[in-house]
Order: structure tokens, then sequence, then C-alpha cells
């Protein structure tokens, strides 16, 4: 006996719960795969999983975006410069764009040594966007709000944005 979904007995409620464990799990998933790499060997396969995750993540934010909160509460919630760079992101992982990369951030030993010590730690960051796409305040948002930023830093206030909504 097969199952029959009628769209009309979801409502808006449970739509917004399930956009929420969306980002919620992808979230976290992604969280756990760029702690990964940070604190493993740094492997080149472990960047495919950053980069799905980060793809899912950035997919369920838009939708939650578009499809509910811009639809219930627009003036409470307009389109700011970080969910047009959420949209360009989005783009760049569509069109195969290499859009992360690590770097290790400032810190390290000096001569003579001094206490505390401070050891260089890797970060996951947005690379600079270059694809040209037509709405281009979503390129000059992803370059000012995301560019050269820990991806980590940068998305959690929108995540949380999501959440509480």
């Amino acid at each position: 006996m097969g199952m029959s979904i009628d769209n009309n007995m979801s409502s808006n409620g449970e739509k917004r719960q399930t956009y929420k464990n969306c980002i919620t799990i992808l979230w976290n998933d992604l969280y756990k795969a760029i702690d990964h790499y940070i604190k493993g060997n740094h492997n080149a396969q472990d960047i495919k999983y950053i980069t799905a995750y980060l793809g899912g993540c950035l997919f369920w934010i838009i939708a939650f975006y578009d499809i509910v909160l811009k639809v219930i509460a627009p003036q409470r919630y307009p389109e700011t410069d970080e969910i047009k760079a959420c949209k360009y992101a989005s783009n760049l992982v569509k069109h195969n764009e290499v859009i992360i990369s690590h770097t290790y951030s400032d810190g390290g030993i000096s001569f003579p040594i001094g206490f505390p010590v401070e050891i260089n730690n890797i970060d996951i960051l947005w690379k600079n966007g270059c694809l040209d796409v037509i709405h281009s305040d979503q390129k000059v948002a992803y370059n000012n709000k995301f560019a050269d930023k820990s991806v980590k830093d940068t998305l959690q206030p929108i995540i949380d944005l999501m959440l509480k909504a």
C-alpha cells in the first residue's frame, strides 16, 4: 500500500520546521567536517565533504529565506547583504567553482620564546568571487561579506537568524 501526500496538509509551522531541521543538520555536518579537516591532516579529500555540506546548507538557507521568510514577513526579513552573499556562494557551488581555501591564522612562535606560546591555527575561508552573474549586487555582497573570511564565522549569525525565525 502506497502513501499519499497531500501538500495542503502541511501547515506553515511544519514547513518552517522542516527547513530549520535541514539547515540544522547540514550546518552541524559542515561544522564537524571543517573541524575534522582543521584538526586532522588537512586531507584534500575532506574538502569534498566540506563543499557538499556547504552547498546543501546554502541551498536550505536560501530556500527558507525565499519561500518562508520573504513571504510571511518581508519587512521583518529584508534581503540583506548576507542573504545576497549566500545566493552568490550557492551559484558558485552550482557552477563547480572552488569557493573555499584554508589558511593559517595569525600567531606563531618568535624568538626568544615567550609565554604563552601561540601556535598557528588553520581555518577554512571563502575565496574571492570571480563568477559573473546577472545580479551583480550578490557578487559585491559576497566579496564584501564573505571573501577571505572564515566560513564558520560568516555563516553562524545567518544560521542563528534562520533558526530563531
